[in-house]
């Protein structure tokens, strides 16, 4: 794996080549998992927050009325409830918001430095499989705020990672080591 990361590193703005299964799979595994030992420290304080909201009696009644087909329309209730907790919860003050802020702060930058690299390997894999390396627009498209846009992208991205599980249209080696 150590060596597909240094591989989708080494070649990280060639969009040439080819990218075998193992090499795509290997690299999308541990950029992913860097980025979430980034953002460690704010899932474990969000893990507790969300620990704190559950065992709140506020929080859990508004699940258990019987009006939980209205706030799925209307949210405003558990919108101002969550708030109150909220403020309560960091009612300590500004030191326990440090660990959430770096944790995101830290896998923002990473997810940043993965993001031309995992674009790379994504063509080269699709050009590997045999697809048009343009099934790489459509995960890049769900990030555009516009619902229709996102939706549809998001139903294609699909079909794409289909399409970077599917064996190589031909065995060729994999993009040869830089000298």
């Amino acid at each position: 794996m150590l060596k597909s990361l240094k591989e989708g590193f080494r070649h990280y703005a060639d969009f040439r080549g080819r990218s075998t299964r193992a090499m795509f799979w290997n690299f999308i595994i541990a950029t992913h998992l860097v980025i979430w030992l980034c953002m460690l420290p704010a899932l474990v304080e969000f893990m507790k927050f969300y620990h704190f909201l559950l065992q709140d009696v506020r929080f859990v009644s508004l699940f258990l009325d019987s009006k939980t087909l209205a706030l799925a329309y209307d949210t405003s209730m558990v919108e101002c409830v969550v708030k109150e907790l909220g403020e309560e919860y960091f009612a300590g003050g500004v030191a326990e918001l440090w660990p959430v802020l770096l944790g995101l702060v830290l896998g923002c930058v990473a997810a940043l430095a993965v993001a031309v690299p995992t674009l790379a390997v994504t063509v080269r894999r699709l050009r590997d499989a045999g697809k048009s390396p343009w099934w790489v627009l459509p995960p890049v498209l769900t990030m555009v705020p516009l619902p229709v846009v996102c939706h549809l992208a998001s139903v294609l991205s699909l079909v794409t990672l289909v399409f970077c599980c599917l064996r190589s249209k031909e065995e060729l080696p994999p993009l040869p080591p830089e000298n």
